[in-house]
């Protein structure tokens, strides 16, 4: 062996006393990946904000006790390439635990809201139907014009309510597709809230009179329906008719071409 090679030999050797510090280290490094490593693998199944606020502290003791055991051994840390490199994976890690527990904080919040504006939708259904019959019962009298103009502002706080919720259900539906098949059912009741508010919004006092008329106007439009239905129905089975009539015929004429003796 040169010289040069065992001055260099000398130089790059490290000190049983150092070497034992950095397998201490790397010891405690490879324990806070794999504790990191654990908490990535809860992320996924944390499915309450309480839950979530207790994993979150974890992970911010997990990072505390890191940062303060890594600056105490900066200068070990910097000196060895295999302690660098644990490093570099323990902040990999460390971030991804980040952006998942994010994503999942995204998750939760959203079947939350959903799960509120469900609740709230569902409990209008029947309040609307009885509100809606009292709007009717009100518009009955010229007395009642007050009371029914009370109903139909208090009414429209509450729609108010309906929509943000059901706006709510619908932002909760586009970041969790799991749950488009109760956003579907949601929607109907939605709906059929949507409609009775317009009714009762539009509900107003109408003489005795100009409500029989109506009443008759709208009777005798739906029997001008029916009756238009009724005839192009008719006009449907009798061309149909017709056209077995004239395939019959058909069908006869070349039987009777059939049946004459040639010469």
């Amino acid at each position: 062996m040169s010289l040069l090679s065992i001055i260099l030999t000398l130089l790059l050797a490290v000190d049983p006393e150092t070497a034992a510090l950095q397998m201490k280290v790397e010891e405690k490094l490879s324990g806070f990946i794999v504790r990191m490593q654990q908490m990535q693998d809860k992320v996924s199944s944390v499915a309450s904000q309480r839950a979530i606020d207790d994993l979150e502290r974890d992970i911010q003791s997990q990072k505390l006790r890191y940062e303060t055991y890594s600056s105490s051994y900066r200068e070990v840390i910097a000196d060895s390439e295999n302690l660098l490199d644990l490093v570099v994976e323990y902040k990999s890690i460390q971030q991804a635990v980040s952006d998942s527990l994010e994503v999942r904080k995204a998750v939760v919040s959203a079947d939350a809201s959903f799960d509120e504006a469900e609740a709230l939708i569902e409990s209008k259904v029947e309040f609307y139907k009885d509100l809606r019959r009292e709007a009717l019962k009100l518009s009955m009298s010229k007395k009642l014009e007050v009371r029914l103009k009370k109903l139909q502002a208090m009414e429209k706080m509450e729609f108010e309510a309906v929509d943000k919720a059901f706006a709510d259900a619908t932002a909760a539906k586009n970041l969790v597709p799991g749950l488009q098949s109760r956003f579907d059912a949601l929607e109907l009741k939605y709906i059929g809230i949507q409609n009775l508010s317009g009714e009762i919004a539009a509900e107003k006092y109408v003489p005795p009179i100009a409500r029989l008329k109506d009443y008759l106007l709208s009777l005798a439009a739906v029997s001008i329906l029916i009756m238009a239905v009724t005839m192009l129905s008719n006009k449907i089975k009798a061309a149909k008719q017709l056209k077995k009539q004239m395939k019959q015929m058909k069908e006869d004429l070349l039987k009777r071409d059939e049946d004459i003796p040639s010469i």
